[in-house]
């Protein structure tokens, strides 16, 4: 058996191992994605032009230093890989209003916590 074999079945073995002691985190909300992008693409905004408009509804200060980080964390969240979270999801609230996003995923993720995509 080669190095590289022994090495996958290691991180197999502690894959499967950190799986039993770590808890399962809920799925995100994929509707809540396919919402975002409906809401967005109907104003027939990009996902940059909609980051934009969501600073202003963000507190400065939770703001990162450049749009980038947060355009990330949009294609994640459209993707339905994450859900936005914390002063993000209420800025999203904010901007779009509540009953458009079908609660903003309040489901599935509670409004307190730490903010997606820093």
């Amino acid at each position: 058996m080669s190095a590289i074999e022994d090495l996958r079945r290691e991180v197999a073995d502690l894959t499967a191992l950190v799986h039993s002691v770590v808890p399962h985190r809920s799925r995100p909300d994929s509707d809540f994605g396919a919402r975002l992008r409906g809401v967005r693409t109907a104003r027939r905004w990009s996902q940059a032009e909609a980051v934009r408009r969501l600073r202003g509804h963000v507190a400065s200060g939770a703001w990162p230093s450049g749009d980038e980080v947060v355009v990330r964390s949009w294609k994640r969240w459209e993707s339905g890989r994450n859900v936005p979270r914390g002063v993000y999801r209420a800025g999203l609230e904010s901007l779009f209003g509540a009953g458009e996003l079908g609660g903003a995923g309040s489901a599935v993720v509670p409004a307190s916590g730490r903010s997606e995509g820093r």
